[in-house]
């Protein structure tokens, strides 16, 4: 092969490289953003004010936040976007989801401030009226949108919320080279209690708890003076009268036809809780003030 062939080999594949190089510049679309990231990080950020509204309702009194619920909402939402998407910083849903909004001007940004946070609070203060027919059609049409949206934004869309399409507001990664992380300590929590609330169901019916009772109160020892000093109790289960079916042991105090026979089938040498006694039987008291003995239960 002659050189002068070489040369012109070598120059056709230096622009064949150079033009197939400035194609893949033309051509490559811009990284993509993992589209449950974006749903992850707007959950995050719906949690955290819900968390914030409640934290507010329990410090301020019932009455004012039940008066001012729109305006206290408003204001939180109002605060929320001018720390975040008004200065350029970025949620903390997004913080953790590796997410930042792309640069906004400020028609995007006054478009978003009136339909996140002014819109809400007009429908908020004016829900009184919702039941006129208008106010229906029109909550329906935005529930329709909605949808739409989210399927679009499912399909391969930009936007998240109707919001967001409006004021075209897009997200970027803040940093491009960081994986996806995934992680289970959500779901490994969900496993431990459903894994215990299991075994509590299972071994709970078969305890004595009547048993248990008895040794508590044998370990604990306390005294129980203060029961049946006004009215009727039931030394067990510290019950007021009317007690259930009351009967009276023979140490003469008062108890739950229920709770004395259960603890003396779960314990033969039950003791009374108030005297200390030995129980060896049991008696229904009569309305006259005396006993009736058709209840004898004898213990051991």
């Amino acid at each position: 092969m002659d050189p002068e062939s070489v040369s012109r080999a070598l120059e056709a594949a230096a622009k064949w490289g150079a033009l197939s190089s400035r194609k893949a510049d033309v051509s490559s679309p811009a990284t993509r953003i993992n589209r449950v990231n974006q749903l992850d990080a707007l959950q995050l950020d719906s949690e955290c004010a819900s968390h914030i509204w409640a934290s507010m309702s329990l410090l301020l009194p019932f009455k004012f936040v039940d008066a001012f619920t729109p305006e206290l909402r408003c204001i939180i939402a109002s605060c929320v976007f001018f720390m975040t998407l008004w200065s350029g910083v970025p949620s903390p849903g997004q913080v953790l989801q590796n997410l930042k909004p792309n640069p906004c001007s400020i028609r995007s940004l006054s478009l978003f401030s009136v339909a996140q946070i002014v819109i809400p609070y007009l429908f908020l203060r004016f829900r009184r009226y919702l039941h006129l027919q208008p106010y229906r059609i029109l909550l329906g049409v935005a529930g329709s949108v909605k949808l739409a949206n989210l399927v679009a934004f499912l399909y391969g869309s930009a936007y998240r919320t109707v919001t967001e399409r409006v004021a075209g507001i897009t997200y970027q990664y803040r940093q491009s080279r960081v994986n996806r992380q995934i992680t289970f300590d959500f779901m490994n929590q969900e496993l431990i209690w459903a894994g215990a609330s299991d075994f509590l169901l299972f071994i709970v019916p078969l305890l004595n708890t009547h048993k248990l009772q008895a040794m508590l109160r044998r370990l604990i020892g306390s005294s129980q003076s203060y029961l049946q000093q006004d009215g009727i109790y039931c030394a067990i289960c510290c019950r007021r009268d009317p007690i259930c079916v009351p009967s009276v042991a023979s140490c003469g105090h008062t108890f739950c036809y229920y709770c004395l026979r259960g603890s003396q089938m779960a314990d033969p040498k039950l003791t009374c809780p108030i005297c200390k006694q030995g129980i060896a039987n049991q008696n229904q008291p009569r309305s006259d003030g005396g006993l009736h003995h058709s209840l004898q239960h004898t213990a051991g």
